[in-house]
C-alpha cells in the first residue's frame, strides 16, 4: 500500500508496508524459474460456503481425479481393502533400520542415500508428475485481505507487531486454497518459516493455537496454508479413498500444496529463499518429514510427530494413508539419515507436560518450548544467537 490511507494492492509505488504479492515473470529466453501470476479478478469469496471452512471442502480434490487422469492407476475397492487389511493384520513387514547387508548380496542396504529414499517416496505416493514442472507451472495468486498499519490481531483480539496478508493460491491441479503470510516490520528480505497445520486446523487456527502470531516479532516471516478436506472423518475419508482407488494419494497432494507455497515465497522480494525453515504439527509433521527427504532447500525442520503413513480406524481413512509407503515408515522416521536439513523433534503441538531437573512441573512450559523453537530457527536461519 502506498500510504494514502487505503489498504490497496494495486499501486505502482508501494512505499509503505509490504507488497501484497509479487509475480515472477519469464526470463530472457521466455522460460520461467518460478511461474507466478496475479489472479485476473479480485478474490471476494472462497469456493466453500461462508458458514463452513476449508476443513470440510472436497470438490477440488474430486476434480483432481479428472484433471490428473493421465497419471491414474485405478484399483478395485476390494483390492484397496485387501491392502489395508494386510497392513492392519501385521502381514506387511517394515524395512529394517540397522546398518548392513540386508539380503546377503554383498551390498550395504542401510542407510539408503538421500536420492534413493527420495525416489522411493516419490514413487510410493505418486507425486512425481506433480513435481515435474512444478516451478514452471502457472500458479495464480490473489489478495484477500491486508492488515492495517503495523500490527495485526488474532481471533481473540490480541495484537501483535507485523503485517498479515491473506492470499488465495490457485493451481490447475489442486484448485484454490488460502495462505496466511505474516511479515515482520521493515523491508526485509526476511527468513521464513513455513508451517503445516494438524488435523482440524486452518492457517488462522495455527496462528492462534501454536504461537504463530509471535513469529514476526522474533524476526521471522511465517507462511501457513489451510489444508482442505482435513476433518479426520467423512470428508477426509472420501478424498483419501477416492485418491487411493485411482492410484493417487492425499499424501502427494499435501506435499505438493506445501511446495506450491514454497514456490510463491521464492517470488517475494521481502522473503529470503536462502533462509527457509519448516515446522509441522501432527499430520502436518507427517508431510513435513517427507518434504525434507525430497526437497533440500529447507535449512531446518521442527517436527512433533513421526508417521506410519497408514491410518485406518473404524473404517475411516485419514490422508496420510499410502500403502506403498507404509513399509518404509521406519526408515523415513530415522531422522539421522536426513541430509541437508537439520531437525528438531519437540512435542510442542501436543502440550506434553514438561518437568524441571527436580521432576516438578515446569512453570511457563509453553513459553519454554516456543523459546526453544525460536532459538533453533534463529540459529539455523541467521536470526539471534545459537541455542
Amino acid at each position: 500500500n502506498d500510504g494514502d490511507g487505503d489498504s490497496d494492492c494495486n499501486d505502482s509505488d508501494c512505499s509503505a508496508g509490504p507488497p501484497c504479492f509479487f509475480t515472477c515473470g519469464p526470463s530472457g529466453d521466455g522460460s520461467y524459474d518460478f511461474h507466478v501470476v496475479e489472479l485476473p479478478d479480485p478474490v471476494l469469496s472462497w469456493p466453500w460456503p461462508s458458514t463452513n471452512s476449508p476443513t470440510f471442502y472436497v470438490d477440488d480434490y474430486l476434480d483432481f481425479i479428472v484433471t490428473a487422469s493421465d497419471y491414474a492407476s485405478p484399483i478395485t475397492p476390494q483390492e484397496l481393502n485387501d491392502q489395508l487389511q494386510a497392513i492392519n493384520d501385521n502381514e506387511v513387514p517394515t524395512q529394517p533400520t540397522w546398518s548392513g547387508d540386508w539380503n546377503g548380496d554383498g551390498v550395504i542396504d542401510y542407510p539408503p542415500t538421500q536420492e534413493e529414499l527420495a525416489d522411493i517416496i516419490i514413487d510410493g505416493v505418486n507425486v512425481g508428475f506433480l513435481l515435474d514442472g512444478l516451478a514452471q507451472r502457472e500458479l495464480k495468486v490473489g489478495v484477500v485481505e491486508l492488515s492495517e498499519g503495523e500490527s495485526f490481531q488474532t481471533a481473540d483480539g490480541d495484537v501483535y507487531p507485523g503485517h498479515q496478508i491473506i492470499l488465495a493460491l490457485e493451481d490447475p491441479y489442486v484448485g484454490v486454497f488460502p495462505l496466511f503470510l505474516h511479515l515482520p516490520l521493515g523491508d526485509g528480505p526476511f527468513p521464513v518459516v513455513q508451517a503445516l497445520p494438524g488435523h482440524f486446523e486452518t492457517a488462522e487456527g495455527y496462528r492462534d493455537i501454536h504461537n504463530g502470531a509471535a513469529y514476526p516479532g522474533q524476526g521471522f516471516a511465517l507462511a501457513t496454508h489451510s489444508p482442505r478436506a482435513y476433518d479426520g472423518y467423512t470428508a477426509e475419508d472420501l478424498v483419501t479413498r477416492t485418491m487411493l482407488l485411482n492410484g493417487f494419494t492425499m499424501v502427494a497432494i499435501r506435499m505438493y500444496e506445501a511446495l506450491l507455497v514454497r514456490k510463491l515465497l521464492h517470488c517475494r522480494p521481502d522473503i529470503d529463499p536462502t533462509r527457509m525453515g519448516l515446522i509441522g504439527h501432527s499430520g502436518g509433521s507427517g508431510t513435513a518429514n517427507l518434504i525434507v527427504r525430497v526437497e533440500d532447500s529447507y535449512q531446518a525442520l521442527v517436527t512433533d510427530r513421526t508417521n506410519q503413513y497408514w491410518n485406518w480406524v473404524d473404517g475411516i481413512l485419514q490422508d496420510e494413508t499410502a500403502p506403498e509407503l507404509y513399509p518404509w515408515n521406519t526408515v523415513i522416521n530415522d531422522f539421522t539419515t536426513v541430509e541437508g536439513t537439520d531437525i528438531l523433534v519437540t512435542w510442542y503441538g501436543y502440550q506434553v507436560p514438561l518437568v524441571d531437573s527436580d521432576g516438578l512441573p515446569m512453570v511457563n512450559a509453553g513459553e519454554y518450548v516456543y523459546d526453544e523453537i525460536f532459538s533453533y530457527f534463529g540459529y539455523h536461519l541467521g536470526v539471534g544467537v545459537s541455542p
